[in-house]
């Protein structure tokens, strides 16, 4: 086996992987000689394999399965963890153009303050509740529980009487016939793109009435996995693209937010680009030195939210069924790991 952990994978396949004790690990070894990971392609395949009690954990069941665990399998407990380091945003696409009365035209997200202001018509705590999610607000790319996230900076957070004074300013006021902002007889229209599935319907439906509070007409664009990896996300073909990123351990976004990043396969999807931003990514990655990668990315973040190139939604959380027969689990993410330096 490679590494020094109390596991290691003996087998992975596209359904299955196999974790098998590590008999040479250094500290107490557990109990387990081994644990399967499994994936199921359907409601009804998971819950035959739970009435078979193949099954002792569960992770974010859906209404049905739960609906079997509540009445079938009482002794199922429910844990849940919040994934600090992953994080519902929408990618702003910069470079989007759409179709006006037959031209290509630039989208109006190409300019910073109209995607300050949309930040601004999202109250993320109480998209937390209409989802029914148990996380918290994000707000950028560094989480408040991380030691390199920065006090006192501009999130442009939940303010929909500023948000519309500022519409209003720019030249965007309301149509009485539409109920939507208008501009040189141009619907302030944008077109959003997610993975078609129930969480983010949830998601899309509330910006989509969080929008048209201030007069933003929020058009949907439901894709299959297949169409979104292969195509929307390889080509950049998106105006505002809906994702779940996973942030990492390691506070640093460069992946996400260096120009170096803009072409697939990086994950710079809103094709930022920022010298600004850049040079302080870039010196983070040659320091140890926490405080001063603090500073750096306070620096970096406070450049990166006055452009807006994404608006940072929430962290999710997940949510763990566990056969009470299976003793000693403890959950938490890898981050909290570390920070205890403990090993289970």
């Amino acid at each position: 086996p490679i590494g020094t952990g109390p596991f290691f994978v003996e087998k992975h396949e596209t359904d299955l992987v196999v974790l098998k004790r590590n008999e040479n690990y250094f500290g107490v070894n557990p109990k387990l000689e081994e644990i399967h990971f499994r994936l199921f392609s359907s409601e009804y395949d998971l819950i035959k394999e739970i009435r078979r009690k193949k099954v002792h954990s569960v992770v974010n069941p859906t209404d049905e399965i739960l609906k079997v665990l509540n009445e079938e399998y009482p002794y199922f407990e429910r844990q849940l963890i919040t994934l600090d380091h992953n994080v519902k945003m929408v990618f702003i696409n910069s470079m989007a153009t759409v179709e006006i009365d037959g031209e290509s035209k630039p989208s109006v997200l190409v300019e910073p303050e109209l995607r300050r202001i949309l930040s601004m018509l999202i109250d993320r705590e109480e998209l937390i509740t209409y989802v029914g999610e148990h996380g918290f607000p994000a707000y950028g790319p560094i989480p408040v529980t991380s030691w390199a996230f920065g006090d006192g900076l501009e999130y442009f957070k939940f303010d929909l009487d500023k948000a519309k004074d500022t519409l209003s300013s720019l030249g965007w006021n309301l149509d009485g016939e539409s109920g939507y902002r208008k501009k040189k007889d141009v619907t302030f229209m944008i077109t959003i793109t997610y993975l078609d599935n129930a969480e983010n319907q949830e998601i899309v439906s509330f910006l989509k009435e969080s929008f048209a509070q201030g007069g933003i007409l929020l058009v949907e664009d439901p894709q299959s996995f297949q169409q979104i990896a292969s195509e929307t996300i390889q080509t950049r073909d998106f105006e505002m693209l809906l994702f779940e990123v996973e942030l990492g351990r390691d506070p640093d976004p460069y992946t996400l937010w260096h120009s170096t990043q803009m072409e697939h396969p990086g994950y710079n999807l809103s094709q930022y680009a920022s010298t600004q931003v850049d040079v302080r990514l870039e010196r983070g990655r040659q320091t140890m030195d926490k405080d001063v990668r603090k500073q750096l990315y306070k620096e970096m973040v406070d450049f990166l939210m006055y452009d807006m190139p994404a608006l940072y939604l929430y962290h999710p959380t997940v949510e763990y069924y566990i056969d009470n027969k299976v003793k000693g689990c403890l959950l938490y993410t890898s981050d909290a790991a570390d920070e205890e330096d403990s090993v289970d």
